[in-house]
C-alpha cells in the first residue's frame, strides 16, 4: 500500500463439499499458505445446499455414473462471486484473489488458475482424446459462451496467476492478453512429504496416481508394464487413485490397485516405488509430477 501498511487480501473459493478434496488441495494448501503471509481475509462459498440444488439441476452421466456440470454453470459461480462481493465489502478488503474464473468485483482483483476455454478449444481441436473426455459434457456453444465470459473476467481482473508457463504462453497466444497481465505462480506439492526411500532399497515396481484413470493414461501404464513383462522384466505397477478397478478385465497378479487413499499413503507409497508413471493425455498442470519429485522417484510421463 503506499502508506507502507499491508495489503488486506481476500481470498474467494468455490468448494466442494469437501474443502480438502477441492481441486486437488490447490486451493486450500494456497489459503493456509497466505494466511501465514500477512492479513487475510477467507471469503470462500460454503453453501452446501446452493450446491446440492444446482448438481440435481445439472446432471450428468458419463461412463455410466451420475456427474454434475454444475461448475460451469453462470448461475453457480455468479451466486458465488455475489457472496464474496458482500463479504469483501463487510470486510473492507483492499483486494480479492480468486481460484478460477467466478466473476468480476468492485475491488482490485486476481485469477489463479490452470486452464482456460481458448486453450480447451486449441487442445479439441487437434484431437487430444483427454480434453475430448474431459469436456464432453460441454456442447460446443457452451464452450464458447463460457470462453467469451472468461475473456469479460479477464478483461476486468487486475491480473491473471498462471499455475505454468504453458499455460501463461496460451493466455497471449490464444486469449490475446497483455503479456504484463499475466504471472507465473507455479503451485507446489499438495500432499503431505515422506523421507525419501534410498534408490537401492526401493521397489523395483512402478507407481501410477490418478483418479481419472482414462484421462490420465491409466490403461497405458498397464499395458507398458504388460510389455516389459513380456520382455522378461519382473516388473510390478501399483495404481492409486480410482474408487474400482476401471478396466474390463480382471487385475493382472503383478498389479496391486490400492484405490483411493488418503495423503499419507500416497506419500509413503511414492518414495518406496523405483519410478512414478503418469502417461496422461490432458492435464493441466499435474501437481504428482511435483511430488514424485519431491519424493526422488523418477518421472515418466509426455511432455
Amino acid at each position: 500500500m503506499p502508506d507502507g501498511s499491508e495489503v488486506r487480501l481476500g481470498y474467494g473459493v468455490l468448494w466442494n463439499r469437501s474443502r480438502e478434496a477441492t481441486w486437488s488441495r490447490t486451493p486450500l494448501s494456497l489459503l493456509e499458505s497466505l494466511e501465514a503471509t500477512g492479513p487475510l481475509v477467507d471469503l470462500g462459498d460454503d453453501r452446501a445446499w446452493h450446491r446440492r440444488m444446482h448438481i440435481l439441476r445439472h446432471p450428468h452421466v458419463q461412463r455410466w455414473r451420475v456427474t454434475s456440470s454444475w461448475r460451469t454453470q453462470e448461475s453457480v459461480m455468479e451466486a458465488a462471486a455475489r457472496s464474496i462481493a458482500a463479504e469483501a465489502a463487510a470486510a473492507r478488503v483492499d483486494a480479492i484473489l480468486t481460484v478460477g474464473d467466478l466473476g468480476t468485483f468492485a475491488h482490485p482483483f486476481f485469477l489463479y488458475q490452470d486452464l482456460s476455454y481458448d486453450l480447451v478449444a486449441r487442445e479439441l481441436a487437434v484431437g487430444n482424446p483427454g480434453a475430448e473426455d474431459q469436456f464432453a459434457r460441454l456442447t460446443a456453444g457452451r464452450r464458447m459462451a463460457l470462453r467469451d465470459r472468461q475473456h469479460r473476467i479477464f478483461a476486468a481482473a487486475g491480473g491473471i496467476l498462471a499455475m505454468s508457463q504453458w499455460y501463461a504462453d496460451s493466455l497471449v497466444a490464444d486469449s490475446g492478453l497483455d503479456p504484463a497481465k499475466v504471472h507465473v505462480v507455479r503451485p507446489g506439492a499438495t500432499s503431505a512429504g515422506a523421507a525419501p526411500v534410498p534408490p537401492d532399497r526401493r521397489r523395483r515396481d512402478v507407481i501410477f496416481v490418478g483418479r481419472d484413470f482414462d484421462r490420465k493414461g491409466g490403461a497405458l501404464a498397464v499395458d507398458a508394464v504388460a510389455s516389459l513383462r513380456a520382455d522378461g522384466l519382473e516388473l510390478g505397477l501399483t495404481i492409486i487413485g480410482p474408487d474400482a478397478w476401471p478396466l474390463a478385465t480382471s487385475p493382472p497378479e503383478w498389479v496391486d490397485f490400492l484405490g483411493p487413499q488418503p495423503e499419507s499413503v500416497v506419500a509413503s507409497q511414492m518414495v518406496s516405488h523405483a519410478a512414478f508413471v503418469l502417461p496422461t493425455h490432458f492435464e493441466a498442470f499435474g501437481i504428482v509430477f511435483a511430488e514424485a519429485l519431491r519424493a526422488g522417484t523418477p518421472v515418466v510421463g509426455p511432455r
